[in-house]
């Protein structure tokens, strides 16, 4: 011993003078306390009591094994009697399970896509206090309204199919001819290909086209056969045409019994044979080049306002010596446009010619000139010096004298 040391066993046991102690190895029977200290190596105990905080780096059970899942302790070994969740900031109680199995919860329940409640085998208390409860109370009554009513419609249904049963089991008895096949009628329409009567009445009969082309025909009995007498037909053309006409060849009258039938618009009887009609002039055949009927056209213009014979004999072959110099005045314009140039007309007007003492003059005429010589054969009507006397002044005579004969 030195200056109260303790030294036994050179440096195995020792004891400073303030007090520390050093063992290499030892065992205590009894009690060992301290304020604080570090264990190197393993610590072994049957038992004991931590009044602090004890850290490790792992925890293991009776049997060695380790009690921790990551940085925690594993579900296995947690055997509560109880739990309790407070709120971390305030404290407050949000969560808590009794040692009974009494759950409160001081908060909301928020239930993820697929989680399900089992009501089988809860008691539930004062329901009448719950909303929810209201709420499905009253959707329970109306349910049961409504399958009452479901029930009565379909009673009614029922009845209903039953009838109609006995409707088709009558109709069924009713054996209907074998040619009807394609006959609909209903309240205020009836469909079928044929309807044959002896009579119709009615104000308006309508006869409307499902497509293109629609006909209204009249059939009739001449000799022991029965003919096609009698055809109004539309169809769509360039133009929207209507034809009247008797497909057996049959006589077509309209008018007389002291009748009078009127015509309004144009009538055109270029492409027919007309007996017995005097229009004041006869038709004739005349071979003319496109030159000369462009002449007759001119001629013709200042007598299309007369509203008498000679008049209508001058429409008339205006309108046929028109058509015949479509492509010719056509052709005509075109050259024009090539060489012309603005002038003015008669009106003071500005408008596209050729003047005569112009340089393309020449040009223009010589690219016509094949045109003005070719000829077509037509077919005018005349009329009767005598129509035009009164009616035209001797110069328009004279401008049309190719259209008048004795």
């Amino acid at each position: 011993m030195k200056r109260g040391s303790i030294n036994i066993g050179n440096g195995n046991f020792t004891v400073d003078e303030e007090g520390n102690l050093y063992a290499r190895r030892g065992t205590f029977a009894g009690t060992l306390s301290g304020a604080k200290g570090t264990f190197g190596g393993q610590l072994v105990a049957a038992s004991g009591d931590f009044k602090g905080v004890v850290q490790a780096s792992d925890f293991l059970d009776r049997y060695g094994r380790s009690m921790m899942s990551g940085d925690k302790f594993a579900s296995d070994y947690l055997d509560l009697y109880g739990l309790t969740i407070r709120n971390k900031d305030t404290g407050a109680t949000t969560f808590v399970v009794s040692s009974t199995g009494v759950i409160t919860i001081n908060g909301n329940i928020t239930m993820g896509a697929g989680s399900t409640i089992n009501w089988g085998a809860v008691s539930n208390e004062n329901l009448a206090y719950n909303p929810a409860y209201s709420l499905a109370d009253t959707a329970n009554t109306r349910a049961s309204r409504a399958l009452s009513d479901a029930a009565d419609a379909y009673d009614a249904a029922d009845a209903a199919y039953a009838r109609a049963n006995q409707a088709y089991r009558l109709a069924n008895s009713i054996e209907m001819p074998s040619y009807i096949r394609s006959t609909y009628i209903d309240s205020t329409t009836i469909k079928s290909p044929v309807i044959q009567g002896g009579e119709l009445y009615g104000g308006e009969f309508n006869v409307i086209a499902g497509s293109s082309y629609g006909s209204f025909n009249l059939y009739g009995p001449y000799g022991s056969s029965r003919y096609h007498m009698f055809t109004i037909s539309y169809y769509e053309g360039d133009a929207p045409y209507i034809d009247i006409y008797s497909p057996c060849g049959g006589y077509i009258t309209i008018g007389g019994r002291s009748g009078i039938v009127y015509f309004e618009g144009r009538v055109d009887f270029s492409r027919a044979t007309v007996d017995g009609l005097d229009l004041g002039g006869l038709i004739v055949k005349k071979k003319l080049k496109n030159a000369e009927m462009a002449a007759m056209l001119n001629q013709l213009r200042p007598i299309l306002t007369h509203r008498d014979k000679i008049g209508y004999v001058a429409a008339r072959n205006f309108r046929i010596l028109s058509e015949c110099l479509t492509e010719y005045e056509a052709f005509r314009s075109s050259l024009i446009e090539k060489y012309g140039e603005e002038i003015k007309d008669d009106k003071g007007r500005p408008v596209i010619g050729v003047k005569v003492d112009s340089p393309n003059f020449q040009k223009f005429c010589d690219e016509m000139a094949p045109f003005n010589e070719m000829e077509h054969e037509v077919e005018l009507m005349v009329a009767k010096y005598t129509d035009a006397i009164g009616c035209l002044s001797g110069e328009e005579i004279l401008g049309i004298d190719w259209m008048l004969e004795d």
